[in-house]
């Protein structure tokens, strides 16, 4: 099905499945592209605006240490097809340790 998107529909592309029910979050962990998976994990917006789209969020900094939130929707879950199974599972994923050891996934193994 084919989405006609504007800027304020309110429709979230992150959410939006491809024909093999892979978000672009599930995609990038399939194919091992772990520079865009890590930019997609780590993505943090101060607008606003733009917070929504944000995965990270940084509760406090004091210095050199910081306290983050991640929004682990869609990583760990008992859905079918999460983040986590994905890369668990796939044992012909190029990068698999690497990304394993990406926040938040390293602390959450």
């Amino acid at each position: 099905r084919h989405f006609k998107l504007q800027k304020h529909t309110g429709v979230q592309l992150e959410l939006i499945e491809n024909h093999q029910g892979l978000t672009p979050l599930k995609l990038a962990a399939k194919l091992g592209k772990i520079g865009m998976f890590r930019h997609m994990l780590t993505r943090e917006f101060m607008d606003e605006e733009a917070r929504p789209l944000s995965r990270k969020f940084t509760e406090w900094v004091y210095g050199p240490v910081h306290s983050s939130l991640y929004d682990m929707s869609s990583i760990d879950t008992d859905e079918n097809n999460s983040v986590l199974e994905i890369i668990v599972f796939g044992s012909q994923i190029p990068n698999r340790p690497e990304m394993l050891r990406i926040e938040p996934l390293r602390s959450l193994l």
